[in-house]
């Protein structure tokens, strides 16, 4: 099964004249409720397209709507080449059983969360399924834009931006479970350009080099546990006889994966793996979007909300 990943983000308003952030509640003078109802209704109705036409993007499934929250199913579509429809066969012999003409779409479903963290938050937090893969974070952000603009007018501008939050750092360095740890180094070493050749870029600084720690034990690393990175610079605390640009930690935490920039805690942003946490559908093998629902509610609650 492909991961399922949980990216966060914030929508702020920012008002034209004064270049100020606006609180939400101004901007939605109808209430985050009411306005979600005709986020929800407006994406039902009509697909939103590209300026080629070439991507869709609609909402297809509903899951909550209350006085800070709203939920659902949105679904990306995209066209191009026609292209066949194979299956193979219990002999493995494929078989063409239809297709997809060009200007028909290839769809697949994202699941997104919206919340009002606060009466007088200034920004939305706004959870949505692998948000940069796919295409799926140009196109959202390019109909959400087109959206508030036919319903609040010229007044405000939009900005999407990954929601940051520092002290999740430390819980996750504090309490995961580091298995690797992953040195990136933005430029080729010499004796390493030898590999660049014919249609590849002729510039090494297109290329990077990973060195990888990996532990052998169960116990992981344990040793970078002691330090507060947010106090002290890992550059400073590590003295490293490598050349690196970043490091990352490879952790695990209450079964949710991912890897974090040890080298840059403040811009530690909100991204949460929820494979294991997802049932899936027998058939389509899509997952089963109420228990995604309900594993984002949870991270809401307990991982964002409390921490910022």
């Amino acid at each position: 099964m492909a991961a399922i990943n949980l990216n966060c983000y914030t929508i702020r308003f920012k008002e034209k004249s004064s270049g100020d952030f606006c609180t939400i509640l101004n901007v939605f003078n109808k209430g985050f409720k009411e306005e979600m109802k005709i986020f929800m209704d407006t994406y039902g109705a009509m697909s939103f397209t590209n300026d080629k036409r070439d991507r869709m993007l609609f909402l297809t499934d509903i899951l909550s709507i209350s006085e800070t929250l709203a939920s659902g199913v949105l679904k990306k579509g995209h066209s191009g080449q026609e292209t066949d429809i194979d299956e193979i066969d219990e002999d493995n012999k494929p078989t063409t059983v239809g297709n997809v003409k060009h200007n028909q779409f290839n769809s697949l479903y994202f699941y997104f969360l919206l919340c009002l963290p606060k009466s007088d938050s200034d920004y939305m937090i706004f959870m949505a399924q692998s948000f940069k893969q796919f295409g799926f974070k140009d196109l959202f952000t390019a109909s959400y834009k087109d959206y508030c603009k036919s319903k609040l007018g010229e007044e405000y501008s939009v900005e999407i931006s990954p929601l940051t939050i520092p002290s999740l750092f430390s819980k996750y360095l504090n309490q995961g479970d580091i298995r690797s740890l992953r040195f990136t180094n933005h430029n080729l070493p010499q004796n390493f350009e030898n590999l660049i050749g014919e249609g590849d870029s002729p510039d090494p600084t297109d290329y990077e080099v990973d060195f990888v720690v990996r532990a052998k034990s169960r116990k992981g690393f344990k040793g970078i546990k002691n330090y507060d990175f947010q106090r002290t610079p890992f550059t400073e605390v590590f003295d490293l006889d490598i050349e690196y640009q970043n490091a990352y930690a490879d952790i695990s935490i209450n079964n949710r994966k991912r890897s974090i920039n040890i080298t840059n805690p403040d811009k530690f942003t909100a991204v949460f793996d929820v494979t294991s946490q997802v049932r899936y559908e027998e058939n389509s093998l899509k997952p089963i979007y109420t228990d995604l629902d309900t594993e984002a509610k949870k991270i809401l609650s307990e991982e964002i909300l409390r921490n910022i």
